[in-house]
Formats: C-alpha cells, structure tokens, sequence
C-alpha cells in the first residue's frame, strides 16, 4: 500500500470514527430527533417542552397504527427525584377516567432507562391559548 493509500485509509477510519462517536453521543444524550424510533412508535414533530420532559407527536407502528402523544423525561434531568415525580405523573394521569383528559396508552423506558408515557393525541390549542381567547379567569 502507497502513502496515499494509508493516508485515506486514516482519513476514512477517522471520518467512520467521527460519525459514530456523533450517534453514540445523540443516543446517550437521549436528543430524539423527527423521524426517531422510541419503541414501537415513530417520532414525527416536537409538540412541547417543559422542564424535565419533551412531548412529540408519534405514530405508533404496531401491532396497530395511529397517532399519537409520547412524553419522554429528558436525558440529563434523570435524577431519582425527577424520576419519581414523572412515574407519579403517568400513574396519576393512567388512573383518571374523564373525557376531558386524555387516557394514557402506554408507559416504558427507552434503552436508555429513561421513562416515556404514551397519550391520545388531542388535536388543538394549548390550554393557555384557549383560555386566553375566551377570556377564562
């Protein structure tokens, strides 16, 4: 093999080694992108954001298809605490039976631990809005 060759080969090694050192990063770091797969459901759009958890707009791919609200805890904020308070959340809102309040589908951890619970997905404005709109006290 010439120096150019090894030198290409370095350079391709360092390349390969680069993106996947990005992946493992963007796993670990749990940055859910549009298009990512958490589970059996497909993340589609970033509906919301609070201070320990991200909502994204999912379709889930089986055993049936529909669409759907998924909330994962953020990485980074997966203290014991946080945890703790976002695993009361889902079973508080599993356990309600309102037609005002959306049922609760489904409830896992990613590979990375990190909780997620899934919703019906209401279409419409947020509450806030609404409330703002017709002047709600």
């Amino acid at each position: 093999m010439g120096d150019n060759d090894i030198l290409s080969q370095k350079i391709s090694d360092e390349v390969v080694a680069n993106l996947l050192g990005d992946v493992l990063m963007q796993i670990e770091e749990g940055n859910e992108r549009e298009g990512d797969v958490v589970g059996v459901f497909r993340l589609s759009e970033k509906i919301g954001e609070g201070g320990f958890g991200v909502v994204w707009r999912a379709e889930q791919t089986e055993p049936v298809r529909r669409r759907v609200a998924l909330k994962i805890l953020k990485a980074g904020v997966d203290t014991e605490a946080v945890i703790a308070r976002f695993e009361t959340e889902r079973q508080a809102l599993a356990m309600m039976d309102h037609p005002g309040v959306a049922r609760v589908l489904d409830a896992r951890s990613t590979a990375s631990g990190r909780p997620y619970f899934v919703k019906d997905l209401l279409e419409g404005a947020p509450l806030l809005h609404y409330a703002a709109l017709h002047r709600l006290s």
